[in-house]
């Protein structure tokens, strides 16, 4: 509550809090008073995200350990719907999967990665993606700045290349992205004709396969201007998204 209101004093007027569901033992009253806290903040802007247990990280070794008990979906599930129907009476709109906003406030900086666009990398250690055209079509560049800070700073001086790793993106893996990225986006989805703007092929016929699938199992749902998640595919967005990384076509 301080943070917030000493955020507000100093002049933000567009305020996010980002809260995380689904830990181990967290029990569904505790997870709903914290969301009762965060809406009495009234923040502009939220963002929910549940645990997701990485390899590699201590919480990883202490799950397999059995030191701590390892996150369970369905509790996870239940306080995703939970603060779906809190947060659209408190009237937030729920415009990406783990986020949500007032009218006006959608974050324009995360919608540019959700939309696959392109941003440009400033900074150590900073990533970036450029689209150009090739003589091949459309090409996507995706990279990254020396990371460590002298160097970096050496680097400029010096007029040598920043950049420490610059990869071309196969048109099928651009693609794919697309599809996972815009799905996450609820109300907007994927548009049919931005993809062929970007990509120069209608998704209905790239991915025609997994879409018929997902929408078989009511997934998702395909109209004549996007593809979108449905109720229950919101529900099982990883399932959906990585049907589009896979290379259907070999």
């Amino acid at each position: 509550g301080a943070a917030v209101q000493a955020a507000r004093s100093a002049g933000f007027t567009a305020l996010n809090l980002d809260l995380m569901f689904g830990l181990p033992e967290q029990p569904t009253e505790r997870w709903r008073a914290s969301l009762d806290a965060a809406v009495a903040l009234e923040p502009d802007h939220l963002s929910l995200y549940s645990l997701i247990v990485e390899p590699g990280t201590p919480l990883h070794q202490w799950v397999h350990e059995g030191t701590v008990v390892a996150p369970d979906d369905d509790l996870a599930a239940e306080h995703f719907e939970h603060a779906r129907a809190v947060l659209k009476r408190e009237g937030f709109t729920h415009y990406e999967v783990s986020n949500w906003a007032r009218a006006g406030e959608a974050s324009r900086h995360n919608l540019t990665y959700w939309r696959n666009g392109d941003w440009l990398a400033c900074g150590p250690g900073a990533h970036g993606q450029m689209r150009s055209a090739g003589p091949e079509g459309v090409v996507l560049r995706r990279y990254a700045n020396h990371r460590p800070v002298p160097g970096y700073i050496r680097r400029m001086r010096e007029g040598h290349e920043i950049a420490e790793r610059d990869e071309l993106v196969a048109p099928r893996t651009a693609m794919g992205e697309s599809m996972m990225l815009g799905l996450r986006l609820i109300l907007e989805g994927v548009p049919l004709d931005r993809f062929v703007r970007r990509h120069g092929v209608d998704p209905r016929v790239v991915f025609a396969e997994p879409l018929a699938l997902l929408a078989d199992w009511g997934l998702l749902r395909v109209d004549t201007e996007r593809v979108l998640l449905s109720e229950r595919g919101l529900l099982m967005g990883n399932r959906v998204f990585e049907h589009f990384m896979e290379d259907t076509s070999a």
